[in-house]
């Protein structure tokens, strides 16, 4: 089966959103990584905790990490580095696609002459193999943008 007969199944019983153009993709890693501290120098340890406990005061939220379920012992802190504040956080959009390489194009190539033979290119169902290694290394990125990076999810009707 093709990728858009599987979206057109999965649409009959589900809302399909497309990433390339219904949802933007934000870089929260580099975001966290520059007003976030490392956990190392969180005032608990996380991997100890049974609950984190958020609370919100005067547009700062703190956090509060208890190591069982029954004890409130700890103060709450603030996660952030010194000098920043929630109001930092603006995560830039990701880039969509990617730059495939040559070498990793030829690889592709050759698998797939090994499993299917060398006129695998008449095969229906790898036509997105083929129409990427025809491509080319630079004119991936659009390809794949258009015709398979979607999110799925699932409708629950609660009446």
């Amino acid at each position: 089966m093709l990728p858009k007969e599987y979206i057109d199944i999965i649409s009959e019983h589900a809302t399909v959103h497309n990433v390339t153009s219904d949802i933007a993709v934000l870089n929260w890693k580099s975001e966290c990584k520059n007003l976030l501290k490392i956990t190392h120098n969180w005032h608990f340890q996380i991997n100890k905790c049974k609950r984190n406990i958020l609370c919100r005061r005067a547009k700062e939220i703190f956090v509060r990490g208890e190591i069982s379920y029954r004890s409130d012992l700890l103060n709450p802190a603030s996660l952030m580095k010194k000098g920043k504040k929630l109001t930092d956080f603006m995560p830039r959009p990701v880039p969509l696609g990617s730059q495939v390489k040559a070498a990793k194009l030829e690889d592709v190539d050759k698998l797939v002459k090994k499993h299917y033979g060398n006129d695998w290119q008449t095969t229906a169902n790898l036509k997105f193999y083929k129409d990427i290694i025809t491509l080319g290394p630079g004119e991936v990125e659009e390809t794949m943008n258009d015709s398979s990076d979607y999110l799925l999810q699932e409708v629950v009707d609660l009446v």
